[in-house]
């Protein structure tokens, strides 16, 4: 009877988890957060990517948000990286629709402290230094006392989303964060699983103010990422973000997908000092004085979370392609080269 009790759990656990599964609702595409009808979407972005600051350690925790969860009804807390310094992410879960989002912590511009030094020293390998953590020229002088593994925040994400994934077979992912975390999503997003035919193992990425990620996953990887993944990444911005003029500088190089603006007539007149780094300063360094006075009112997220919080979203809409072709792949992605 034992044997027989064992045996019934087992079947009913496998319809149970195969339901969950089977019954798994996919995330709407990353490019739908720019439809004026689905500003919840933005909002629930919005706000996993604030908890992603606020609820993990460094200079913006705030105690009261330690456990924190979505607003939206039917998310609850599930895993999370959250170390004194180095990588930061939170995995949200909704059982019902067998969903995962995961914000991914931008940069702690506080480099007093030992997360805010982390965090510039991982900008550092991910957008300016070759990926190799053995050439510290150009880096600020605290980086040295890191440990590779420390730094290699590319590195830790993926091994987070993993675990994620793992915790939860069967959900359907997406990721989202802003600056750093953007890039690091939005690479994710892009990164080619093991197999015959490769693709990422989530359902894309829809973040706030990515920096050049397709240049970093170029230097990390031999795959086109090609129109075939455009798809995959929405990016929403301010026009007047210094960190979006230099992925827009880099062009094709620097992104490929979805990606809509915040304007002016929604936004308001640039400073002068956004008007000098777009003209001058972005092209040396993001942390020349003009450019880093307009990212501490254009690119910090207090600025985004309030521009979706007005209800506004995104008119410049555009989509940055690399090759044509991208229906075929992506109904079939072993169609052609420019399927990654």
């Amino acid at each position: 009877q034992f044997l027989y009790f064992i045996g019934a759990m087992s079947i009913v656990l496998f319809l149970v988890l195969g339901a969950v599964v089977v019954g798994a609702t996919p995330w709407w595409e990353p490019a739908s957060i720019f439809d004026d009808n689905t500003t919840d979407r933005l909002l629930l972005l919005s706000n996993a990517t604030r908890l992603s600051y606020v609820s993990t350690h460094g200079s913006y925790y705030n105690p009261s948000d330690a456990n924190a969860t979505l607003a939206q009804a039917g998310w609850i807390r599930g895993h999370e990286e959250n170390p004194e310094f180095g990588f930061h992410a939170i995995a949200f879960v909704n059982p019902a629709a067998a969903r995962l989002l995961i914000a991914i912590r931008g940069t702690d511009l506080n480099v007093s402290g030992l997360s805010g030094q982390a965090d510039v020293c991982a900008d550092h390998f991910l957008w300016d230094a070759p990926p190799d953590f053995a050439n510290f020229s150009g880096a600020p002088d605290f980086c040295a006392k890191f440990n590779r593994s420390t730094l290699d925040y590319f590195g830790a994400a993926r091994s987070f989303l993993a675990s994620a994934k793992a915790s939860y077979p069967g959900y359907h992912v997406l990721l989202t964060g802003h600056s750093l975390g953007a890039g690091l999503a939005a690479m994710l997003a892009l990164w080619p699983s093991s197999g015959a035919c490769p693709g990422p193992a989530n359902d894309g990425a829809a973040v706030f103010s990515a920096p050049d990620y397709l240049y970093a996953l170029r230097r990390r990887t031999n795959e086109s990422f090609g129109d075939a993944q455009a798809y995959r990444v929405a990016v929403v911005a301010d026009e007047f973000d210094p960190v979006f003029y230099r992925a827009k500088e880099r062009a094709f190089e620097g992104m490929v997908g979805w990606r809509g603006l915040w304007v002016e007539s929604q936004t308001g007149a640039p400073s002068v000092a956004c008007e000098v780094c777009d003209l001058v300063e972005h092209a040396k360094s993001l942390e020349t004085p003009f450019c880093f006075a307009c990212m501490l009112t254009r690119h910090v997220f207090s600025h985004y979370e309030a521009l979706v919080a007005s209800g506004g979203v995104p008119k410049n809409i555009s989509r940055v392609q690399l090759c044509t072709g991208s229906e075929t792949c992506r109904q079939n992605p072993c169609a052609s080269p420019c399927c990654g």
